[in-house]
């Protein structure tokens, strides 16, 4: 969709050609960087603190609500890819 239009594009795919060091544009084929494998004192890659009150207050959470909160989320972790991020609530 573009400005609220549905678009059809016909396109073709290759393999980009290899560019030399000298044609740098920033879009070169270099490896990427690898991912970080998840630490196996988190296995879920999640590192949590308790709520305290001026975070609940902050949130705007109801006084009385239990849980932990999300201070770290390893993006190499299986709660990040399962949606989980920093400042989210687990009850």
């Amino acid at each position: 969709m573009r400005d609220a239009r549905r678009l059809t594009l016909h396109v073709k795919l290759a393999e980009r050609p290899l560019h030399s060091s000298q044609d740098n544009d920033g879009l070169a084929n270099e490896p990427r960087p690898r991912v970080p494998e998840p630490s196996p004192d988190s296995p879920l890659g999640l590192t949590v603190r308790e709520m305290d009150r001026e975070f609940t207050k902050r949130v705007e959470l109801p006084e009385g609500v239990q849980g932990v909160r999300v201070s770290r989320a390893d993006p190499a972790g299986a709660a990040f890819s399962a949606g989980v991020h920093n400042g989210f609530v687990i009850l």
